[in-house]
């Protein structure tokens, strides 16, 4: 008998975390202190639990708030703002200021043309990327609204643009800087016949005149 009693107590002290009572016959109930934060539901797990968050709340215990930002929406390093579900700031005084379903609902209630459920709770801001709409998706033009200088070659690029200069006389990211061909290395030989001075802009000759 006293074997017995030994045993079980040391089973019990073995399994200690997990169960309780003389015999070790009653699970334990990890959710009986309340560990999920924020009106989450918990789970009784063997040996631990789980939290089942609401939709503006994550993390092991449901302690980090989540609003529309929280997952990037923003392509291309655009910036993410948040403005909550409803167009009435003093919503988010109201409900807490990421429970969107909160937001939605407290919108809806008032039933006044001032607060509207907006169709996206969040704004990017696409300045700098190269790139427009909704979540910056949207690969901008550059050679619609910008394009080439001087008669270059404008090639549209994801999120930027290219110029080809050749044989335009020009150089530089838009064909803007007037390449000197009287001083190039390549024209270390004179570029006019017949005495002219050669001139920038493409090379123009001038007659009767010593070639510089």
């Amino acid at each position: 008998m006293l074997l017995f009693i030994l045993f079980h107590v040391l089973t019990c002290i073995f399994v200690y975390i997990i169960y309780v009572g003389r015999y070790c016959e009653t699970d334990i109930n990890y959710c009986s202190a309340s560990p999920c934060l924020n009106n989450a539901t918990c789970e009784d797990l063997v040996e631990s639990f789980r939290c089942r968050c609401l939709r503006a709340f994550t993390g092991q215990r449901c302690e980090t708030s989540v609003d529309a930002c929280f997952n990037s929406p923003c392509q291309h390093g655009a910036v993410c703002q948040y403005l909550t579900a409803c167009t009435c700031d003093d919503v988010a005084l109201v409900c807490a200021s990421d429970d969107e379903d909160c937001q939605r609902s407290e919108c809806i209630r008032r039933n006044s043309p001032d607060c509207q459920v907006r169709r996206r709770s969040f704004t990017c801001d696409c300045a700098g990327t190269g790139f427009t709409g909704d979540v910056c998706d949207e690969d901008v033009d550059e050679c619609a609204d910008h394009g080439c200088r001087n008669g270059g070659l404008c090639t549209n690029t994801a999120g930027s643009f290219e110029c080809t200069c050749s044989q335009t006389g020009f150089s530089g990211s838009r064909c803007h800087l007037d390449i000197d061909e009287c001083n190039t290395a390549e024209n270390a030989q004179p570029l006019c016949l017949n005495n002219g001075q050669s001139t920038n802009s493409s090379i123009h000759c001038v007659q009767n005149l010593i070639c510089a």
